[in-house]
């Protein structure tokens, strides 16, 4: 949309692209929890720019004490974003795949992790179901764009390859077990926790836990949902879902996969987790929320 708006004296495409460009600090970043990263804005047309960094205070900024980067036109702006998140995606794609090769070795992903992670120039990402409206989604603008200028993009399609894959691996693992384990197999009650696209935030757009869900189901399993920061009403309109409002501690499933790592879930202790799975049930770990939980000994767990 373009247009003016009189009482800032800038452009509405600049306004839009002030509040699309705060974007989630980097896994890896020193100054990640510092909040000491430079907010990206655009210098579109002298006299402008002024209006535009008032804009700050409107979003909160003006909480850190830190600098605002000025781009040098509107397409710096948008290029630096949206390689920022393809990067993002690349990232986690590379942990996903070595995730689903140290699953089938047995080994687990997040003990590579933490051991990986005491070399300096390594990054701190996780594995995991990658949604959202934005890594999920700007790759695909770069790639379009680059196909239309006659370029193949092989790694950003690669990453995003992986990452779309990520749940139907997960479900896999998970029916294979089930199909294993005595009274497993097809109708097998699972209790899935986490709709969200990422942890503790309400936001479903483009979550990739709808997708192991509908998957899960096709194997003709019983699927229970339920997800402490996501609006019931959201979850059914868009997508069907009916929430569970409360967790029964009877022990009533089979497997319980822990997909998105709210702050709820990961302060569950062992007992609370064990209390939701039968005797000899699963317990899935996408994001290893519960790896150092004492869990009862009549439970398996699965790392994923």
């Amino acid at each position: 949309m373009i247009g003016t708006l009189p009482f800032l004296g800038i452009s509405a495409v600049l306004v839009a692209l002030v509040w699309s460009l705060g974007g989630a600090f980097p896994a890896g970043d020193p100054f990640a929890e510092s909040g000491e990263i430079p907010a990206l804005r655009l210098d579109q047309l002298s006299g402008q720019t002024l209006a535009a960094l008032k804009l700050d205070h409107l979003r909160g900024h003006d909480r850190y004490d830190i600098g605002v980067f000025v781009a040098r036109d509107i397409k710096t702006a948008e290029a630096a974003k949206v390689i920022e998140n393809a990067q993002r995606d690349i990232n986690i794609a590379f942990i996903n795949e070595v995730a689903m090769i140290f699953n089938r070795l047995g080994l687990s992903t997040h003990d590579v992790l933490v051991a990986a992670k005491t070399k300096w120039n390594f990054l701190g990402f996780e594995p995991g179901l990658v949604g959202g409206h934005y890594i999920g989604v700007d790759p695909f603008y770069m790639t379009h764009l680059a196909k239309e200028l006659g370029h193949d993009p092989e790694v950003i399609l690669a990453g995003r390859q992986i990452n779309d894959n990520m749940a139907k691996f997960a479900v896999e693992r998970i029916h294979d077990w089930l199909y294993r384990s005595a009274g497993g197999g097809n109708n097998a009650k699972i209790l899935v926790l986490g709709l969200t696209f990422k942890e503790n935030v309400p936001d479903l757009r483009n979550t990739k836990s709808v997708e192991m869900i509908t998957v899960l189901r096709t194997y003709d399993h019983h699927v229970n949902v339920n997800d402490a920061m996501a609006d019931p009403e959201e979850a059914e309109r868009f997508y069907g879902i009916k929430l569970l409002t409360r967790l029964e501690k009877n022990r009533a499933y089979d497997c319980l996969a822990g997909a998105v790592p709210h702050a709820i879930y990961i302060a569950f202790s062992g007992n609370t987790v064990t209390s939701l799975v039968k005797p000899c049930g699963m317990i899935v770990n996408l994001k290893g929320m519960w790896r150092h939980a004492h869990i009862g000994a009549n439970v398996n767990r699965l790392e994923i």
